[in-house]
């Protein structure tokens, strides 16, 4: 081969320039490998060199390389392993190949496989291969520029159907979409988003994506001027290309969100109204570094600028709409109907509006419209129309119109003519306001205004007013009556007031208005007096709030006055009344309470406090029972029931009790409380409302009482005793001297010997009852059973003297350690049988104590005639001092009876009184009295 190349084989560098090339040279022939590449860089060619097939597809993978010029078979790589290669390879490099004389059949099948030439290696290898490596990369040139007028008329085709699809797209969210596709498709990008600037917030906001998750489309959610690819577009109104956000400064606050996106390139082109008023961005983004081509950014302009227009088209369309809606919108809410009519004012044009009948229909006839006029306002309103149009003047009037509903309305109707540039009517517009309600409420007014007069002379309430601006005053006739002067104009001022005023009350006045208009104080409500000239002083209640003055510039009072006189004097009353009932209640030492059942609300006055130890402050606690915790234990019970009977809704209602309440040290103090239950309802429906009642102090009575009781226990016994040893022993002597006379007149036959004996069974009979009324006056013994013992000797000294049945049921021989409660159980039960027997007219009287457990009962039952559970309260002398005798004790006393039932009492005592011995057992012992059956 020669070592040069002769001129006229040199390609024309021009041509070859014509497209900068890079040509990968592949040989196992080192030697040729290097000639022809000295020789086609001569050329202004690039050109790469390997040796073997291993290291032939390593650097196709990594650089551009326009042609490969291969000289097969290699020793790595056959001719058929070279084209399995270029089938599967995503974008096969052109190739010529270099074959050795005798391999034409290997040459045809690489022509065959996609060879755009075959060089046979001979002696003008070459002469040849210059021309063939320019005829094949002008061939490719010629296939790109083809390859690119065909893309561009596809482009093209595409867009002309995209304009087609915009025309015919309901919304502007379908519109973004397509030509987002297009524009991604275009690019053949990887991601794309569009952007629509919101005037409001003056930021972008994006409306269509693809490819973006979550976190992309928040971050980039609202983008301000100047921020990001997108941002700096709009602001600088040209279109920004980041090739590698990587390498980017101006792309660094964003590029964790892009990594995580998965993109590294990116291209915003803006978008422009006609009035160069911004519209928004469009977007691609791409995996790899990546610049558009110059082609593919000029087809974007047109598919942006297509897209700006159909935004522009849609937006005004939306505005539209939308200031269509208000408008309807707002014809509707104004209850408004609006008209047109021609020049002349005969024929409506059209009628808007839902409130007068015809909405919408053009009147074909003139006059029509005045039909919708009611019959008694036609006359006045067509004169009124007939003056507008002949002085081409605003037209105006009230009167009523035909509803759609078929009702006639209010309405307040204006028309104005609508000129041309001469000044000529072209037609006349107007509104119809329904005004309706309106005309209700005027009526409305006049009557609540004329029934607030009537109230204010009722009630004897005056208005009047101040402005604290001007200071002047206003006030009505019924003020004016109040305070007794004759003319509303005689009070237009604070003085012109005050003069009215108490003098002893003007300086409050005076305070009251200083902190309205100076401290800015928004109500007064204060009380006054006034010297009216005929009724001298009255009480009056002023009151008033601060209010905006009409024209919203300064304040104003608007205020009452109400004579409050006969409520101060009955307040008075009520007050010296509670004061009479206060000191009446102090100087009695009684308290006071209410409780309302319905509310849950209690009063308990001072006094009645303290009867239980308790300051006024003190909370007042109750137990579960509602009985107060200050209680004595052994009272409890009696109080519980009580309570429980006062409010039985089948009852009375009345609660009078005796018991004892613990004070705080420790002292027992007894009350004597008397309350009355109300109740509402009848029948089943009955429920207590409320109670109310006294607490009185009775400690001293009962311990007066204790004392008259001690005394009386002992005069009882002492009598008792002298009966026994004086009484009866002279009765006894007595006796002894009658038995020796009755004998001895007996033995001499006297005829008077039959009286002494009778005289002697008088004298012994006067001695038995001698020993029982000394017995009965000191009755128990202290000693072991001696209340059971007691208690039969009563039953049979009860049959004696009363000539009755009467029987003691006794279990237990119960002796009291105290002789005093002995005494005064003793007294119930004889007290007991006394009444049985005076008050019931009883035959039979049983006597019983029995073991309750915890306790002893004491039970006295007869037979007689009883008497009515109501008279229980009203009983006499003797049932008081029984219970007097029981509270001693700490015991209960019960009394039941009704009317021809006979009646029972049971005293309930403790057995911290009592000793018991179980050997003797006392059961079913009668009285042994004269009438004892």
């Amino acid at each position: 081969m020669p070592d040069s190349l002769p001129a006229s084989v040199v390609p024309n560098a021009a041509m070859l320039h014509s497209k900068t090339a890079t040509v990968m040279i592949v040989a196992a022939d080192e030697a040729l490998r290097v000639r022809i590449q000295e020789l086609l860089a001569r050329t202004g060619l690039s050109c790469l060199a390997a040796k073997s097939g291993r290291t032939t597809f390593e650097p196709l993978s990594q650089r551009a390389v326009d042609l490969l010029l291969i000289d097969l078979p290699l020793p790595d790589l056959s001719g058929q392993e070279f084209l399995k290669r270029q089938r599967k390879a995503r974008k096969p490099v052109p190739f010529i190949t270099l074959i050795a004389p005798g391999e034409e059949r290997l040459g045809l099948e690489l022509m065959r496989g996609g060879a755009l030439d075959c060089v046979l290696k001979d002696a003008q290898l070459l002469e040849r291969l210059p021309p063939a490596v320019k005829r094949a990369l002008h061939g490719l040139e010629q296939q790109d520029q083809l390859a690119a007028l065909a893309a561009d008329l596809a482009a093209m085709n595409h867009l002309h159907e995209l304009s087609t699809r915009l025309l015919d797209a309901s919304g502007l969210r379908a519109l973004l979409d397509e030509i987002l596709e297009a524009t991604i498709a275009l690019q053949n990008a990887d991601f794309g988003n569009v952007q629509l600037y919101n005037h409001q917030s003056g930021a972008l906001e994006i409306v269509a994506q693809r490819g973006f998750h979550k976190e992309f489309l928040e971050h980039f959610r609202v983008v301000h001027g100047g921020e990001a690819a997108c941002g700096l577009a709009l602001q600088r109104r040209q279109r920004v290309i980041i090739e590698d956000t990587e390498a980017d400064p101006a792309f660094a606050p964003h590029r964790a969100i892009a990594a995580s996106a998965g993109y590294r390139a990116v291209q915003s082109t803006p978008m422009f109204s006609r009035d160069g008023e911004p519209l928004g961005v469009l977007s691609t983004h791409f995996r790899q570094p990546h610049r558009p081509s110059e082609r593919d950014l000029r087809l974007t302009n047109l598919y942006v600028q297509q897209a700006a227009g159909f935004v522009g088209r849609m937006q005004a369309e939306e505005a539209l709409r939308a200031s269509e809606a208000r408008y309807r919108a707002l014809v509707h809410a104004t209850s408004a109907a609006v008209w047109r009519l021609t020049p002349d004012g005969e024929r409506q044009l059209s009628l808007e509006g839902g409130v007068v009948s015809g909405h919408r229909q053009p009147e074909a006839q003139p006059g029509d419209w005045l039909s919708k006029i009611h019959p008694e306002d036609r006359a006045r309103t067509l004169e009124t129309w007939r003056r507008a149009v002949a002085t081409q003047s605003l037209y105006e009037i009230e009167h009523r119109g035909l509803a759609t509903d078929g009702s006639y309305r209010h309405l307040l109707s204006r028309g104005v003519p609508v000129r041309d540039a001469e000044g000529r009517v072209l037609e006349w517009i107007g509104a119809s306001t329904d005004i309706t309600e309106r005309k209700r409420a005027e009526v409305a007014l006049r009557e609540r205004e004329a029934q607030l007069a009537i109230a204010q002379r009722v009630g004897r309430i005056g208005v009047w007013g101040r402005d604290l601006t001007t200071q002047t005053s206003f006030v009505t006739k019924e003020w004016c009556d109040i305070v007794g002067i004759e003319d509303p104009a005689l009070v237009r001022s604070l003085p012109d007031f005050l003069a009215l005023v108490h003098p002893d009350d003007r300086a409050r006045i005076k305070t009251a208005n200083r902190q309205l208009i100076e401290m800015g104080a928004a109500d007064m409500d204060l009380e006054l007096r006034t010297l009216h000239p005929e009724r001298g002083e009255r009480w009056l209640l002023a009151r008033a709030q601060r209010l905006p003055s009409a024209d919203g510039r300064g304040a104003r009072l608007l205020g009452v006055i109400i004579d409050v006189t006969e409520q101060k004097r009955a307040e008075e009353q009520l007050r010296l009344s509670e004061e009479r009932l206060r000191f009446a209640a102090q100087a009695a030492g009684f308290g006071t309470y209410e409780l309302d059942f319905s509310t849950g609300q209690a009063y308990r006055s001072p006094e009645y406090k303290a009867l239980f130890g308790l300051q006024p402050g003190d909370g007042f606690q109750l137990d579960a029972d509602q009985v107060p915790i200050y209680v004595h234990p052994d009272d409890r019970t009696l109080v519980r029931e009580a309570t429980r009977e006062s409010r039985d809704p089948q009852g009375s209602g009345a609660k009078d009790i005796e018991y004892r309440v613990l004070l705080p040290e420790g002292t027992v103090r007894w009350l004597l409380v008397r309350g009355r239950t109300t109740f509402e309802g009848e029948g089943k429906a009955r429920r207590p409302v409320r109670s109310r009642g006294i607490a009185l102090d009775i400690t001293g009575r009962k311990q007066l009482e204790q004392e008259i009781l001690e005394i009386s226990g002992r005069e009882q016994r002492r009598i008792g005793h002298d009966l026994h040893d004086d009484l009866c022993q002279r009765l006894g002597g007595l006796q002894l001297l009658s038995g020796v006379l009755e004998k001895e007149l007996a033995a001499e036959g006297h005829p008077v010997a039959p009286q002494a004996g009778r005289i002697l069974s008088q004298v012994h009979e006067a001695l038995e009852r001698a020993r029982l009324l000394a017995h009965g006056l000191a009755p128990v013994a202290v000693e072991e059973g001696g209340l059971t013992t007691a208690l039969e000797e009563l039953a049979d000294n009860a049959a004696q003297l009363f000539h009755i049945r009467c029987e003691f049921h006794g279990e237990l021989p119960v002796g009291i350690a105290d002789a005093g409660a002995a005494t005064h159980l003793y007294r119930i039960a004889q007290e007991a049988i006394t009444n049985a027997v005076k008050h019931g007219r009883a035959k039979r009287v049983v006597i019983s104590l029995t073991d309750a457990g915890d306790s002893f009962k004491l039970r006295v039952s007869d037979e007689g005639r009883g008497f009515d559970r109501t008279r229980a309260a009203a009983a006499g002398m003797g049932l008081r001092i029984m219970k007097y005798r029981a509270a001693m004790l700490g015991a209960t006393l019960e009394v039941r009876s009704a009317a021809g039932q006979g009646t029972t009492m049971t005293c309930t005592f403790g057995k911290r009184l009592c000793s018991v011995t179980r050997s003797t057992n006392h059961r079913f012992r009668a009285g042994r009295g004269s009438q004892a059956k």
